[in-house]
């Protein structure tokens, strides 16, 4: 299935290409969101994860949702101030 992967992530994955990305049926954000870590030959550390959201067709979502067939999600960057 096909998605489509928006990023504003810092230098957390800069450079990383946005864009529609081919991910097996039934995969979660999670999962996609690895998958286009490893197309673009990066690498995501555990604690770094922590300090990014994602919305999944312009809605907050979970890691652990499945995506379906054409779903968009946005991969960003958490603001923290005080």
């Amino acid at each position: 299935m096909n998605i489509n992967i928006r990023f504003r992530t810092g230098e957390i994955l800069k450079g990383i290409r946005a864009g529609e990305y081919s991910v097996p049926d039934g995969c979660t954000v999670r999962e996609a969101l690895d998958a286009a870590i490893e197309e673009n030959s990066m690498e995501l550390a555990d604690h770094d994860r922590e300090y990014l959201f994602v919305l999944v067709n312009n809605r907050l979502g979970e890691w652990e949702n499945t995506l379906k067939d054409g779903d968009k999600l946005w991969i960003l960057f958490k603001i923290l101030g005080g």
